[in-house]
């Protein structure tokens, strides 16, 4: 896994995360691969976000209960990030479309 982040104002960019970093404590070391999993997390949360914009446009097909259930989903994905303290403990929300295919 590549890890790409910034920490007190340095660049880092790191490809083996079991790899020792003698620069950095153990804690140091989980909050910085901790924010590598939050920059992946973010760039999904903002995929399945732009993936889902037809669903909120005047001329989609959806029904309005359809519409409604899709801006509860992208509601909960927008606050996915600052609802979590650990990326481990991130629980996605389930689209309308998944949902419905169950």
């Amino acid at each position: 896994m590549l890890i790409d982040f910034e920490y007190n104002g340095k660049k880092y960019m790191h490809f083996d995360t079991e790899q020792e970093w003698p620069e950095f404590t153990a804690e140091q070391k989980d909050q910085i691969i901790n924010l590598g999993l939050f920059a992946d997390i973010r760039a999904k949360r903002n995929r399945l976000l732009a993936e889902s914009d037809y669903t909120q446009m005047p001329d989609s097909d959806l029904s309005d209960s359809e519409k409604l259930a899709w801006v509860a989903y992208r509601k909960e994905l927008r606050a996915l990030p600052q609802n979590y303290t650990a990326a481990a403990d991130v629980i996605w929300p389930i689209s309308p479309l998944d949902a419905a295919n169950k």
